[in-house]
């Protein structure tokens, strides 16, 4: 400091540092210019950080080890830090993030609006207790009024600003589940390994299991939530075809005229639901195992945000309630098909 002063406030010595370095009160200045212009950004996000840290005065936290942790896969979602958004006039924001030690990391958010609420659903590509991967699912959607009355109803019997966030329950390679939820009473976090095991009855988290499980059926994703390849909540995996819910299944994508990231291919359903393919080449996911059969849907293939195929998909005429929309190098197809698994799906007879 007294180098910079000296420099700034000695005309002496300025003008004879300005004889030997013509040029260097500029170069200085431009120095901390840059440094202040690329450091300020690292500082306020330092300040918003994604989780508490427990301290004996605040015990209501979690460890650094478990801030580094969470966050990492957080960051890679590219997800908003909630604990900012905690103020007395914030909407209720709710987000459930699973890390399973063998298994891609899924990460629910939902965000109560005037009228409805949003859903954003993300899923990383590596595995929880390792490297997270990147991001290989992102699927935003306004809920019904009825989907975000039941997660509401549910959160509220959960009790959760009084649960303690972290638990005493040990172990190792299982999963860890983290809730979240900011809003007008503040923020809160709730932290507890394989919540759907051990003893959950004894353990309390019954509740807590339920409230996750209804965001993760909510947010449909392509791929099950697994562990060791192994299914986390059976219950929520995609079931066969009700006569009332109606199934679509993303199939190969073989369009190969070139297009940008930013003109990535999606489907849009009924002009709420939205979802990517993936890649440009093979995959069968089912997205959608919920609409109403009874009704006709609005489909659109789109190219960024240019319709370029759709559909009116009337159930009625599916025998199996399921269709699967796949392009060929020519052409787009919607398919009847059958079968509770997207990938070997046949035709329906």
């Amino acid at each position: 400091m007294e180098i910079i002063n000296s420099l700034v406030e000695s005309p002496s010595s300025a003008s004879g540092m300005r004889k030997r370095f013509p040029h260097f009160g500029g170069f200085f200045l431009f120095a901390v210019g840059f440094s202040l212009f690329f450091c300020l950004p690292k500082l306020a996000q330092a300040e918003q950080p994604f989780f508490p840290i427990a301290t004996e005065a605040k015990p209501d936290g979690i460890t650094a080890f478990e801030s580094e942790w969470f966050s990492k896969s957080l960051i890679r979602m590219k997800e908003p830090s909630l604990m900012s958004e905690g103020s007395k006039d914030s909407a209720l924001v709710i987000r459930f993030l699973l890390l399973p030690t063998w298994g891609n990391p899924i990460a629910v958010r939902v965000t109560e609006t005037a009228d409805h609420a949003m859903l954003v659903a993300k899923r990383l590509s590596g595995q929880g207790g390792y490297d997270p991967g990147e991001l290989a699912e992102n699927q935003e959607r306004q809920l019904s009024k009825d989907e975000w009355a039941t997660i509401k109803t549910e959160f509220e019997k959960l009790n959760f600003l009084k649960l303690p966030t972290p638990e005493s329950q040990p172990g190792h390679d299982g999963e860890e589940w983290i809730l979240e939820a900011s809003g007008g009473q503040g923020y809160h976090i709730v932290v507890r390994w394989s919540a759907n095991e051990y003893e959950p009855e004894k353990r309390g988290t019954q509740q807590f299991v339920k409230v996750c499980s209804a965001l993760l059926n909510l947010a449909q994703m392509g791929a099950a939530a697994k562990n060791k390849g192994q299914a986390i909540l059976k219950d929520i995996s995609v079931s066969s075809a009700t006569n009332e819910n109606g199934r679509i299944c993303l199939g190969p994508n073989l369009m190969f005229a070139p297009y940008t990231k930013d003109e990535h291919v999606s489907i849009s359903i009924d002009d709420t639901l939205q979802f990517d393919f993936l890649s440009q080449g093979a995959e069968n996911r089912f997205v959608v195992n919920n609409l109403d059969t009874r009704k006709k849907h609005s489909v659109k293939v789109l190219l960024g945000d240019k319709v370029i195929h759709s559909w009116k998909l009337n159930f009625q005429n599916f025998p199996g309630k399921s269709v699967r929309i796949w392009r060929s190098p020519g052409y787009w197809h919607m398919d009847k098909v059958c079968g509770d698994n997207c990938a070997q799906m046949l035709k329906c007879k």
